[in-house]
């Protein structure tokens, strides 16, 4: 009878003992230093989770694997803790000791870009993507370096790169849309863009991009449909009402889009974007005194370039550090937007030092700006330095190479230097690229024109005409062709079209000059370029 019992109470005594076991084993794993630093994490104390570590750290030895574990975790919780200094220490005994540590060249990567060393960024973030290519964050981190170092080609190689490893993840898709937009790859990014669409068909902002993508790539009404379809009735969308106004202006009509950009600005001056396509404006118009006005104005609110931006995010999490980096991208972007608006408006007064300046700086900020090196390309025709202008045309091309805009600048600068092969080159890239943009078969009219093809000449600037007759490159293109076929009186009426459209652009101004003197109608020739004379603050000459 006893051993009956005592074989009837074995499994239960088993039991007990199995549970005490793994209770033991429990709380024995849930003491160890790493797991106990772990959950002071989660919980969000990374004061304590350091205290933890650095006990464990100083009270023993601890095996290779275990050491790398518990400075792995340390070197996280001082950088959430804020003591970038100490976390960057324990990062590089990491990195020393253990160079195949992820970690150890993420964060690193990390706090060099937090305190803008994108040079070191760049290098620590390489050796992270070669520990683990698999990881998704050395691409979107690397992203943001190369773009800061201007480094366009290495920009271009790594989205290749991640997008080929994670072709489903939108971040990347977005990245490398927008890149290839600001690149002047308009169809590619616009294939792009429609991925993204098909994700998230009602993310207006995204709506907006695409409708400003078809408009620079000369699909204004497609765009134009867009934006007025996407209109809500009862509810502000920013990012739509931009674009539009930016519709506007490129259709020609440049009092609306004026009127849009100021209500837009006035509605919130925190729209710094809308504030500056303001100022463009009013000096479009030959306002300068309000648009100086307007540029103190934004001076006062775009975001300052402190040290603020340079303080350790809330938490390592790349999301964290990637809203950091996305301001520090918009705090350069503002204040290089506002230095170009400063540069043009210098120019615009004829000071050319201060406008000089102001490109620079504009440039030390954005080594690529586009509209910086735009400003020393026009400074450069104002000084009638054609050598300086040409350079800085080819450098436009060398870092926009595929840019319909940036084709068209210097195909300009070889027109007026005589080179009219060269420009007629250019001007066909950019219009077999995009055959609905009308600025580039403007550019190509004037190219045959000059190279003897009249009725090529002739036929494009139609095209041109036709594509947008708000464009005032189209109608002097069409008077310039005009001319040459002979037919003055709709010459004439082109020329004044487009100076109707822009009355300070001088270029169409001084060949209406040229054209009026040729009719023997000097006094109205002289008026012009006395006009002309006054826009640009120095004298003009009549073959100019």
């Amino acid at each position: 009878m006893v051993k009956r019992r005592r074989r009837q109470n074995t499994p239960l005594v088993a039991g007990i003992a199995l549970v005490f076991l793994l209770a033991g084993v429990w709380y024995w794993h849930r003491s160890l230093p790493w797991n106990r630093a772990r959950a002071a994490l989660n919980r969000g104390d990374s004061g304590q989770a350091v205290e933890i570590l650095s006990v464990a750290l100083n009270q023993r030895r601890w095996t290779r694997d275990r050491e790398e574990v518990l400075l792995t975790l340390r070197a996280k919780a001082l950088f959430l803790k804020g003591a970038l200094d100490l976390a960057e220490g324990d990062f590089r005994q990491l990195h020393a000791d253990y160079p195949r540590n992820f970690d150890a060249a993420l964060g690193l990567g990390v706090i060099n870009l937090l305190r803008d060393r994108r040079a070191f960024a760049r290098d620590y973030l390489e050796t992270a993507l070669g520990i683990a290519p698999r990881d998704i964050r050395p691409y979107l981190l690397l992203v943001g370096v190369y773009r800061g170092l201007g480094d366009s080609e290495a920009l271009a190689e790594i989205l290749r790169a991640g997008w080929g490893r994670f072709p489903n993840d939108r971040r990347l898709a977005r990245i490398q849309a927008d890149y290839d937009f600001e690149r002047g790859r308009y169809d590619t990014a616009l294939r792009f863009y429609d991925l993204l669409r098909a994700a998230a068909p009602e993310d207006r902002d995204l709506l907006a991009r695409i409708a400003l993508t078809h408009l620079h790539a000369g699909h204004h009404r497609q765009a134009a449909d867009l934006l007025t379809d996407l209109r809500p009735e009862n509810r502000f969308d920013y990012p739509l009402e931009l674009a539009l106004a930016q519709v506007l202006r490129i259709q020609g009509r440049r009092a609306d889009a004026l009127s849009s950009f100021a209500s837009l600005y006035n509605r919130n001056n925190a729209h710094v974007e809308a504030g500056l396509y303001w100022a463009e404006a009013l000096a479009e118009r030959g306002a300068l005194d309000e648009a100086d006005a307007l540029l103190d104005r934004l001076g006062l609110q775009i975001l300052p370039l402190t040290a603020d931006l340079f303080q350790p995010p809330e938490t390592m999490e790349l999301s964290s550090v990637e809203r950091l980096s996305l301001l520090r991208l918009v705090a350069l972007q503002q204040n290089a937007g506002l230095l170009v608006a400063r540069g043009r408006a210098a120019t615009r007064r004829g000071k050319y030092e201060m406008a000089e300046r102001a490109f620079r700086q504009a440039l030390s900020l954005e080594t690529d700006s586009f509209e910086a090196i735009h400003g020393m390309m026009e400074l450069a025709r104002r000084k009638d330095d054609n050598a300086e202008r040409l350079r800085w045309a080819d450098r436009l091309v060398a870092v926009y190479r595929e840019h319909p805009a940036a084709l068209l600048a210097r195909a300009e600068v070889y027109l007026d230097l005589g080179r009219n092969p060269d420009a007629a080159v250019d001007a066909r890239l950019a219009a077999n690229a995009y055959p609905e943009l009308s600025r580039a078969q403007a550019l190509l009219a004037r190219a045959w024109l000059l190279t003897g093809k009249t009725e090529e000449a002739l036929h494009a600037a139609e095209r041109a005409v036709a594509l947008n007759g708000g464009d005032p490159a189209a109608h002097f293109a069409m008077a310039e062709a005009l001319a040459k076929a002979g037919d003055a009186r709709r010459t004439e009426v082109s020329y004044s079209r487009a100076l109707n459209l822009d009355p300070f652009w001088v270029t169409p101004r001084v060949r209406f000059a040229r054209f009026l003197t040729a009719q023997g109608r000097f006094s109205e020739a002289n008026q012009q370029l006395t006009e002309a004379a006054r826009i640009e603050g120095r004298p003009i000459k009549r073959d100019q």
